[in-house]
């Protein structure tokens, strides 16, 4: 496989080395993370191989959008950092965020006014 290193092993032969299941989905979210917070929540008695790499990738997606619609509300209004505040607008500007996300507060930073 091309990118793919090779051990010898001490019987001579080439031993290929294990790549995580993020990197091999090529991911930013940790595969094995989600499927240890799966486990340990208890919401599913039995998962799927694949569960874990699923909510992996629909977590990491949801952040990507969320975190685009707050770098434009950011750009917008002339900032260079996303601030909890602008992650709230981005969330309540799209009707498909909002009703996802609820009622959740993502912001509770008491902001400083002089």
């Amino acid at each position: 496989m091309r990118g793919q290193r090779h051990r010898v092993g001490s019987s001579g032969h080439r031993q290929s080395r294990s790549r995580s299941r993020t990197s091999i989905y090529g991911m930013s979210f940790s595969v094995s993370k989600m499927e240890s917070l799966l486990r340990d929540s208890h919401y599913a008695r039995y998962l799927s191989s694949s569960t874990p790499t699923l909510v992996a990738a629909i977590t990491e997606y949801i952040t990507a959008k969320v975190l685009e619609l707050a770098g434009r509300e950011a750009r917008n209004r002339g900032q260079s950092q996303i601030t909890p505040e602008l992650l709230d607008m981005a969330i309540e500007s799209n009707s498909r965020f909002r009703a996802f996300f609820g009622n959740t507060t993502s912001s509770q930073v008491a902001t400083h006014q002089e």
